[in-house]
């Protein structure tokens, strides 16, 4: 967090707004806040993401008025780079945090992606989406968000991550005991009592893990990784 403010995280059910800490760094008053920005990111003390989604919800919808505004004047593919170059990287920026959130958030999200990609396709707003997002090869948001946990865990098996992610995930030593902890395949789960704590890498990573097909997890090139994932999420 930022040198002036500070932030206490807990359970949903803890009312932060009536704990105050009087708290100084040389002098000056730090004030306590429910969220803040970090790297682009909203963090809330309850890590709902629910500040962060709403923010880029709200840059997403902009960017589809500009579509409306687009679709009857430019060609399919020119409204599907639009698509990559407005809409994407908000999807994509940091989702291995978000999206693994509570659905009842993440859903409106969802709905503001099947909106980008009936305009695309240039139809009308009750028309199913399934076979759109086959056309014009998108992921919807939950599997954008398997195929960014995915691309993690590789990077992580291959070494391609820096040295500081070696703890996020925990792989599986022979030497470790079965009723201490759950082997699941290549990586470790450590046990875990609440929804928040399972919603973290170390367990939700290895979980993505398991549902790729051996044929795409072994494949030794990052880009060819990325493009038989992609094509295993959309023909799922």
């Amino acid at each position: 967090l930022d040198k002036t403010n500070y932030m206490l995280f807990g359970l949903r059910k803890i009312d932060f707004t009536n704990i105050y800490f009087n708290l100084k760094i040389e002098n000056n008053d730090i004030k306590n806040v429910t969220f803040t920005k970090f790297l682009g990111v909203l963090i809330d003390c309850k890590l709902t993401w629910d500040q962060h989604i709403s923010h880029i919800s709200s840059k997403i919808s902009r960017a589809l008025y500009m579509l409306s505004r687009l679709r009857n004047k430019l060609c399919f593919s020119s409204l599907n780079k639009l698509y990559y170059a407005l809409i994407y990287p908000h999807l994509m920026y940091c989702n291995i945090l978000w999206g693994n959130g509570y659905k009842s958030v993440i859903h409106n999200l969802f709905l503001l992606q099947k909106r980008a990609v009936r305009i695309m396709c240039n139809v009308n707003y009750r028309h199913h989406t399934d076979s759109l997002f086959m056309k014009a090869k998108i992921l919807k948001l939950n599997d954008l968000c398997i195929y960014s946990v995915g691309l993690f865990v590789y990077k992580y098996v291959n070494g391609l991550l820096p040295s500081i992610c070696n703890s996020f995930l925990i792989r599986n030593p022979k030497t470790a005991m079965a009723y201490e902890l759950r082997i699941k395949k290549e990586f470790i789960i450590p046990k875990f009592r609440t929804k928040l704590r399972e919603r973290f890498i170390i367990i939700n990573g290895p979980r993505v893990w398991q549902t790729i097909p051996k044929e795409i997890s072994e494949v030794t090139k990052l880009s060819n990784f990325k493009n038989h994932l992609k094509s295993f999420l959309l023909q799922r």
